[in-house]
């Protein structure tokens, strides 16, 4: 089990950009009836262990000088443009207290339906919801997918080889991975064509030309014979005169 060292953190809110700045990581410990704790980790150091122990994995923690607890990483703020850990939270575990976790899904082997057919594999899971003792806690559930042989195959959650001491929270019935047929060429062109391409219903194409023609007509209408825009008009509807719109001019020279 990984030890990981961490002390006591004063500085709260905006303060822990400059914490980050020293090369350390903003953290919290929190648990079932425990009282929460601000602490401070050595980045180098967490970014290791967690790249080797991920979300799913127990560590002795020891805040300053006191006793280690042990702990699982519940949550992990990033900053994907720097690829930077700005900030952890820790649960604090139980011994007698089951805890439900997310754990990876591993697929191994290979499809027959995917190799030999070219089939298309499905995964409609990645990880999935489990509940056990934190002594009985897994990393991660493998998938073999050799056990997909046709189109049409599924893998269900209830499927999943765990032993008796861990409990899948998840549906029975819930898909973790299927093989589907490939696409017929029939399809792949029907994707390909371009919606130009695509036949118009009857009468639409005679229904789109009448709809141009009235509208190159209304366009003539309201720009004149000769393709300008109308004159502006008064209230009355007549052409405006230069005496009637030139008062501004005037009011200006006063």
């Amino acid at each position: 089990m990984a030890q990981l060292k961490a002390k006591t953190r004063t500085s709260l809110g905006k303060k822990n950009q400059a914490l980050r700045k020293k090369g350390l990581i903003p953290a919290c410990v929190y648990g079932h009836k425990i009282k929460n704790q601000n602490i401070e980790l050595d980045a180098p150091t967490f970014n290791n262990i967690f790249k080797q122990a991920g979300e799913t994995s127990l560590l002795d923690l020891q805040v300053d000088d006191k006793k280690p607890v042990k702990v699982i990483v519940q949550e992990v703020d990033h900053d994907t443009l720097k690829d930077e850990i700005l900030h952890a939270d820790f649960y604090q575990i139980r011994e007698d207290e089951k805890l439900s976790v997310d754990v990876e899904l591993e697929f191994i082997n290979q499809s027959k339906a995917v190799e030999e057919e070219a089939g298309v594999l499905v995964k409609s899971l990645d990880t999935i919801k489990i509940q056990c003792l934190p002594a009985d806690l897994i990393h991660k559930i493998e998938v073999d997918i050799s056990a997909l042989e046709n189109f049409g195959d599924v893998i269900y959650a209830k499927d999943l080889k765990v032993t008796e001491k861990v409990e899948i929270m998840d549906s029975p019935d819930t898909a973790v991975v299927s093989v589907a047929a490939p696409r017929s060429e029939k399809e792949l062109e029907a994707l390909e064509e371009k919606p130009e391409d695509a036949e118009l219903p009857e009468g639409a194409e005679e229904a789109k030309e009448g709809e141009e023609e009235e509208g190159a007509s209304e366009d003539k209408k309201a720009s004149g014979p000769d393709g300008d825009a109308p004159a502006p008009s008064n209230d009355s509807g007549q052409p405006r005169t230069d005496s009637q719109g030139g008062s501004g001019a005037g009011e200006d020279k006063k």
